[in-house]
C-alpha cells in the first residue's frame, strides 16, 4: 500500500501555510478569493521571499534594469520632444507634453504589471523570464486607464479637501486636520490598491473591478500588507548605504514578497506559455 510520506513522516520539513497547494485544485476565482478569507505572518512572507531570491537574482535584476532604462528613455524622449515643440508654440507644447505623458504611462503600466508577474510566478515556483515585463504590452490601454483611475481616486479627493480648507481660510487647526485626513485617506488607498495592475493583467479585470477587488482583499489584512510594504521600503533604503550593491538582493526580495502576498490572497494562475 502506498502512503503519503509528506504527511506521515514526522521528520519531514514543515510546509509553510503560504505555499500555494496546487494539489487541492485550481486557483480560486476572484469571488472565492474574496470570500474565503486569508492570513499570513509577516516574518514568514519575508523568510520565504528570501529563500526564493537565490536562483532568481539575475532574472529579476535584469528585468528591473530594463524597466529603469525604458522609463528613463521614455521620459527623456517625452521631455525632449515637448521642449522642442514648446519653443515654437507654447500652447502646442503643453498639449504635446500631456499626450507624451500618456504615451509614457502606457509603456510603464504594462511593464510594472510584468514586474509583478515575475514576483508572483517566482512565489509560486513557476518559471520566470526577464522579458516577462513585456507580456502585457497588448493590455497597455486598459492598464493605463487603471493607473490613471487609481491616481485620480487616491489623490484628487485628498487634494480637494486640503485645497478647500486653504481657500476658505479655515483656522490653522482645521487645516492641519484636513491635511491629516487627506494623508490617512491617500495612504489607505495607496496600500489597498497595490494589486490593481496585476489583477487587471492576470485576471483580465476592468480598471474599476481591479481597484475594488484589490481594496476589498487588502482591507481584510491592511495592517499586515502595510507592514510588508514598509519593511520592503526600509530594506531598499538601507541598500543605499551599501553603495546600492544591496539592491541586488533587496529588489528581488521586494518583488517576491509582494508576489507571495498576492499568491496568498488570490493564488497565481499557471503560465500559459
Amino acid at each position: 500500500m502506498t502512503t503519503n510520506s509528506t504527511n506521515n513522516n514526522p521528520y519531514s520539513a514543515p510546509q509553510s501555510d503560504l505555499e500555494l497547494d496546487n494539489s487541492q485544485g485550481k486557483v480560486p476565482s476572484i469571488s472565492e478569493a474574496l470570500s474565503r478569507g486569508y492570513d499570513f505572518a509577516i516574518g514568514e512572507v519575508l523568510s520565504e521571499a528570501w529563500s526564493k531570491v537565490s536562483g532568481s537574482k539575475g532574472t529579476i535584476i535584469g528585468a528591473a534594469l530594463l524597466t529603469f532604462v525604458l522609463m528613463w528613455v521614455a521620459s527623456f524622449i517625452a521631455g525632449l520632444i515637448s521642449s522642442l515643440i514648446g519653443i515654437a508654440s507654447p500652447g502646442l507644447g503643453i498639449a504635446t507634453e500631456l499626450t507624451l505623458e500618456i504615451i509614457t504611462g502606457a509603456l510603464i503600466a504594462p511593464v510594472i504589471a510584468g514586474l509583478f508577474l515575475i514576483g508572483m510566478h517566482r512565489s509560486a515556483n513557476y518559471p520566470i523570464r526577464f522579458n516577462m515585463i513585456f507580456d502585457f504590452v497588448n493590455k497597455a490601454v486598459p492598464l493605463l486607464l487603471g493607473y490613471l483611475l487609481m491616481n485620480l481616486v487616491i489623490f484628487v479627493p485628498a487634494a480637494l479637501l486640503v485645497g478647500l480648507a486653504a481657500v476658505l481660510g479655515l483656522p490653522i487647526g482645521v487645516l492641519f486636520l484636513a491635511i491629516a485626513i487627506a494623508v490617512i485617506y491617500a495612504t489607505y488607498l495607496s496600500v489597498a490598491y497595490i494589486f490593481t495592475l496585476p489583477l487587471m493583467a492576470e485576471r483580465d479585470l476592468s480598471p474599476w473591478q481591479a481597484l475594488e477587488t484589490s481594496r476589498k482583499a487588502v482591507s481584510q489584512r491592511w495592517g499586515k500588507v502595510f507592514a510588508v510594504l514598509i519593511l520592503i521600503y526600509l530594506f531598499m533604503l538601507l541598500s543605499v548605504f551599501t553603495l546600492f550593491i544591496g539592491l541586488i538582493w533587496t529588489i528581488p526580495l521586494a518583488l517576491i514578497a509582494l508576489g507571495i502576498v498576492y499568491r496568498t490572497i488570490f493564488g497565481v494562475l499557471p503560465p500559459t506559455h
